[in-house]
């Protein structure tokens, strides 16, 4: 049977969810459209707030700056004249001028405080053939004396690589220390050995991984991290030494790939693939500063990942769109501070700075370092100093010592002393553990774990003769009354002035009115004498004194 057709609403009747409403007075509709609007404008705003991300903005300030589109590399050594120096590649973004000629140059940058201008001063620069992909200055020749400020090696877009003495640059000489020539695209990584400085890790456009050893910078030697023709498939975005164990290294791909090698056994021992359906290409890689197992990797997209190589097959940390204060398109750079192992930075296209808690992927603070940025650096050696270049060609110096609810390390005091009463001297420091075998533990180095902290009271003797006549008169005063001790000493004494004064001390431990006589004779006065009873009238005394013998009434 087919089911009769639903009844009509009259005019001036709604329906409304399939419920027929009566006749409504005119203006309702009106009057409803307005009550929905603000409702619907405040789930909107809801919605909106939900998205946002946290407000713990830090201001990272900006002390040096220069209009340079490059790429740069800090001076490893930490001596004060040279720790201030950055080494500059002229890229190819912004190079050709008003009159179309380009020209690359490699120029050392002095970025002190000590100098009133907020531009950075050139101290000298020569001019290259090709623009750079990629720098490094590593600490070759430093031990030995032959180089003391390292040498600089430049990957080039042609896929050489050139070799500088920075004494020779600030000098304007053009002359290099050697080239080395294997790459067939661009160089895209370069990075020296943290531990064996004559040895120099590059990455290709080209897909290979090569290493070299500078020990003869005229003539270097080459070797491969791998057997294979390639190391990948498609081109290295980014190389990185492991810092602690000297035979592992790392690279990653366009594809999204990274290998671990292991240069013992010149093979990859493990691998990473970006997440989801589609190979995101890396964008970052970075070691883990003090421990050898972790590593991170930043994505052509809003994902970061933190990977303990002990456990395969998932990151222990990841960062994604899922948290409110990720970068919402990609991250384009990441570093890893090496002062304060649990901030870890990363760069979007969102032009913001963020720093990570790289212990649980937790947001910890904005940066304002401007962007979009192609490049971050932590200074090697001065903690809160951090250099960027961004595609607008700004490359700036700045300073952080605030990452939100995180105190960075430096900030920290290692050790501390104070004086207190009575020769007491507090102290505060790490607490090494003795060794098994009843040794003093050697002292935590650079990147190593610190134990707890340990406070000690200790009783401190600056004057032992003072510290002798201070116990003799505690026991002193401790053995006889107050009065015959001052009594005993001003006996014992053979100068005037202080037989006087102990006499006068003596004096002020009488009881009663004789104190008063006393301080009066020790001053050369005579006490008052006592005053007399007044006399009584003949008539008072006779009625104050009693008979002797009573009187008959």
């Amino acid at each position: 049977s087919i089911p009769a057709p639903a009844p009509r609403p009259m005019p001036g009747q709604g329906v409304t969810r399939g419920v027929t409403r009566g006749p409504q007075p005119v203006g309702s509709h009106r009057r409803q459209l307005q009550h929905q609007r603000p409702a619907a404008a405040s789930q909107q705003q809801q919605q909106q707030q939900q998205q946002a991300p946290p407000q713990h903005s830090s201001y990272a300030a900006p002390v040096k700056s220069l209009k340079r589109s490059s790429t740069v590399a800090w001076c490893p050594s930490s001596r004060p004249e040279h720790s201030a120096l950055l080494a500059s590649g002229t890229t190819d973004a912004g190079t050709i001028d008003a009159n179309w000629s380009s020209h690359y140059h490699l120029e050392i940058l002095s970025t002190s405080f000590a100098e009133p201008s907020p531009e950075m001063r050139s101290v000298g620069r020569i001019e290259v053939p090709q623009s750079f992909s990629s720098i490094a200055w590593g600490k070759v020749g430093m031990a030995e004396g032959k180089h003391a400020a390292g040498i600089i090696a430049g990957g080039l877009s042609d896929g050489s690589i050139g070799l500088w003495n920075p004494f020779e640059i600030a000098g304007n000489k053009p002359h290099s220390l050697g080239h080395c020539n294997s790459h067939n695209a661009a160089v895209s990584g370069l990075e020296f050995h943290p531990s064996k400085h004559n040895l120099l890790a590059s990455a290709g456009a080209d897909g290979d991984v090569f290493i070299w050893d500078l020990t003869n910078t005229s003539k270097p030697s080459l070797s491969k991290p791998h057997k294979a023709t390639k190391a990948h498939a498609m081109g290295v975005t980014a190389i990185a030494w492991n810092k602690a164990v000297p035979f592992i290294l790392a690279s990653s791909s366009e594809q999204g790939v990274t290998n671990i090698w292991d240069l013992r056994y010149k093979r990859a021992i493990l691998n990473m693939k970006s997440p989801g359906q589609y190979r995101l290409a890396t964008t970052g890689l970075c070691w883990h500063p003090t421990e050898s197992v972790q590593i991170a990797v930043s994505y052509k997209g809003p994902v970061v990942e933190i990977w303990d190589l002990r456990k395969k097959g998932f990151p222990t940390v990841k960062i994604d769109n899922t948290n409110m204060a990720m970068h919402p398109g990609s991250v384009e750079t990441m570093a890893w501070c090496p002062h304060e192992p649990r901030v870890l930075l990363t760069s979007g296209d969102d032009r913001r700075g963020v720093c990570w808690d790289a212990k649980d992927g937790s947001y910890l603070c904005d940066l304002a370092l401007g962007g979009p940025l192609n490049e971050l650096q932590w200074h090697p050696s001065r903690p809160s100093i951090l250099s960027t270049c961004s595609y607008d060609g700004d490359l700036t110096v700045h300073t952080c010592h605030d990452f939100g609810p995180l105190a960075p390390s430096w900030l920290k005091r290692p050790r501390g002393v104070s004086f207190g009463f009575g020769g007491r001297l507090l102290s505060f420091g790490a607490a090494d553990a003795p060794s098994k075998d009843g040794k003093a533990a050697t002292p935590p180095g650079p990147g190593q774990v610190k134990g707890t902290t340990s406070v000690k009271v200790q009783r401190t003797v600056t004057e032992p003769e003072f510290v002798k006549h201070a116990k003799a008169l505690v026991h002193e005063v401790r053995s006889f009354p107050p009065r015959e001790f001052c009594e005993k000493r001003a006996s014992e004494s053979s100068c005037a002035a202080e037989k006087e004064t102990w006499r006068l001390m003596s004096a002020l431990f009488e009881q009663g009115g004789a104190r008063r006589d006393r301080l009066l004779r020790e001053l050369g006065f005579d006490p008052p004498a006592p005053a007399a009873a007044p006399a009584l009238a003949p008539a008072a005394a006779a009625a104050a004194t009693p008979p002797l013998v009573d009187t008959p009434t």
